[in-house]
């Protein structure tokens, strides 16, 4: 069974067109039905999406008339509500991240360009895509913090889970434990705290990428889903955090510095885990973490001199 799909590509390279029309059989093979429509140009391609409605949104970051990042954010701008593949030069390797920042599904280098590896992306955007839209309308948010709530970060856990399986790709569960939150409610009280909470939940969402998941998962805990992580990064992505945890730090006018400590697990796709054995690990992690002089390497003491 093949799904249809109606594909916008703002494209102006002649060797990617004949790649996606010539891949168009092939693709059936794989359980999509492409439908493209093609535009040469950022104009052209947003005058598209004014026309009709579409599954899924591929362009390159260079076209005629646009060029690097503002291409996206010029597509972006038009539409939140479809899935955007950029598509580029593997030397694109800082723009690459930018875009995945600002909600870019996926990077394809053309370089590396091949019918399985687009249907895979296509069919992994579009589902990603949707869960993140069933999330959004089953309000499963937390109401101080903004981020998703407990039920909300569960579900989507448990779907991440099933299309890792299906996709055979990883992602890693991080849970972080707000260091200090009962030291700030008893020296400043509980409004003060819940702003500490309120930075908390905004240093973890500007840290990750806009696909990624933040919940608030307890009163002072949060766990972090990031898709489509290699386990090699587990380290990078915890030092990545902590380094924005204290730039965060300098530019906040309160009493409080925010520190916290981190437990990890991974899920490469073929393991037979369930959630609690996710959380189990990443617990024990995290208690690892914390017999470590926490405060003294990553991160400010709780309160302002």
């Amino acid at each position: 069974m093949t799904d249809s799909l109606s594909i916008l590509v703002i494209e102006s390279d002649p060797n990617a067109i004949l790649f996606l029309l010539t891949a168009q059989n092939t693709l059936q093979t794989k359980g999509i039905e492409p439908q493209f429509r093609f535009a040469s140009n950022l104009d052209e391609g947003l005058n598209a999406l004014n026309d009709r409605k579409f599954d899924i949104i591929i362009t390159d970051l260079y076209v005629n008339d646009s060029q690097g990042l503002n291409t996206f954010i010029e597509i972006q701008k038009r539409t939140d509500s479809i899935p955007i593949i950029i598509v580029g030069e593997s030397t694109e390797d800082e723009l690459e991240l930018e875009a995945i920042k600002l909600g870019a599904q996926d990077f394809l280098p053309k370089s590396d360009l091949n019918v399985g590896l687009l249907a895979r992306t296509i069919l992994h955007a579009i589902e990603r895509h949707r869960l993140h839209e069933n999330l959004k309308a089953l309000s499963f948010t937390d109401e101080l913090t903004g981020v998703y709530n407990r039920r909300g970060f569960f579900t989507f856990l448990e779907q991440q889970i099933a299309l890792a399986r299906r996709m055979q790709e990883g992602f890693y569960l991080f849970i972080i434990d707000f260091d200090y939150l009962k030291h700030i409610n008893d020296s400043y009280g509980h409004l003060i705290g819940d702003r500490a909470l309120i930075d908390m939940a905004q240093c973890l969402r500007t840290s990750f990428r806009r696909h990624d998941i933040t919940g608030r998962i307890g009163g002072d805990e949060f766990g972090v889903i990031v898709i489509n992580a290699g386990i090699e990064n587990g380290d990078f992505l915890k030092q990545h955090l902590f380094e924005k945890l204290r730039e965060y730090n300098t530019h906040i006018q309160e009493p409080y510095r925010l520190s916290f400590s981190i437990g990890k697990a991974y899920f490469d796709g073929m393991r037979e885990l369930t959630i609690n054995d996710l959380f189990s690990e990443a617990d024990s992690n995290l208690y690892q973490e914390k017999l470590l002089t926490h405060a003294q390497h990553h991160g400010s003491p709780p309160l302002q001199a």
